[in-house]
């Protein structure tokens, strides 16, 4: 165990309570202090209703958030595959396209 030795400090302690004993305020409070204090407090935990703070506060509860992301990942996979699909069949007529010319190369002239 770590001992310290308080001497020196004990002094100084000393003076700091004999001063702080002896200080006084002598400044009155404004009129109405108290219950200002009490309306700003209040007013700062009062939240501003933007449109903005609304749609924040909605993604912030977990069933939205959970709603909402599983909407926009299905609808990705949505259009991924039909993206896929059409690239697909294009893919496939081409292709074929190519098939046909290079097994019979007049088949394009007809």
């Amino acid at each position: 165990m770590l001992l310290l030795n308080m001497d020196p400090s004990h002094k100084e302690d000393e003076k700091l309570q004999h001063l702080l004993q002896e200080w006084k305020v002598n400044e009155t409070v404004p009129p109405r202090f108290q219950e200002r204090v009490w309306q700003r407090v209040e007013d700062a935990e009062t939240p501003t209703r933007t449109s903005m703070s609304w749609f924040t506060a909605l993604f912030m509860r977990p069933a939205f958030a959970t709603v909402t992301a599983t909407v926009l990942l299905l609808g990705g996979l949505a259009i991924g595959y039909v993206r896929a699909n059409h690239d697909s069949a294009q893919w496939n007529e081409q292709l074929a396209h190519r098939y046909v010319a290079l097994v019979n190369p007049y088949a394009h002239e007809q």
